[in-house]
């Protein structure tokens, strides 16, 4: 069960039974995730898109490192050592992961794209099913001069991501 705050930014999940909140800034970043009580979990750092994560019970740091799609592929501790380690085909299908530390963005990661329990992709507006190449609910911007409105980038991901669930914009590297 999910709820959103009036821009459409996911304030709560439960899953399991087990509640957490998020905050978010003005730019629609994650900041920080908490558990049912309140507690903090984690804390998430930007500049120019996702850069590090700090476990807040731990106070360890980790350092997201990206493709020049913004996908996920590893991260480091504070010593440099890396921790995870993930990759996938060009539609988001995990072909490796090795994952120390778990955490939520890996594909298209760099922009806020979180990955949930059951294997779609949050991608704000709308949940991306990478097993199958396609969104699992309609466009909300409608045809936007494309007829299937599930596409993911208009088939094309080597070239375009859709981070918000909103059509698609070209790669970009940060």
């Amino acid at each position: 069960q999910f709820f959103y705050d009036g821009v459409g930014n996911r304030i709560k999940a439960i899953r399991n039974g087990q509640m957490s909140q998020y905050v978010y800034d003005a730019a629609g970043n994650l900041l920080a995730e908490a558990d049912q009580a309140g507690t903090i979990k984690r804390y998430y750092l930007h500049g120019l898109g996702l850069m590090a994560m700090v476990d807040a019970q731990t106070n360890q740091l980790y350092v997201y490192h990206f493709d020049g799609t913004g996908h996920t592929v590893a991260m480091t501790d504070a010593d440099q050592a890396v921790v995870n380690r993930y990759a996938y085909d060009p539609y988001g299908r995990v072909l490796g992961k090795d994952e120390t530390v778990v955490q939520p963005f890996t594909y298209v990661g760099q922009a806020g794209v979180m990955t949930e329990a059951d294997g779609l992709y949050y991608m704000r507006a709308r949940y991306y099913d990478a097993e199958v190449g396609r969104f699992i609910s309609e466009d909300p911007i409608g045809f936007d001069g494309r007829i299937n409105l599930y596409a993911y980038v208009g088939g094309i991901p080597v070239n375009y991501v859709a981070p918000t669930g909103f059509g698609k914009i070209g790669l970009f590297i940060l």
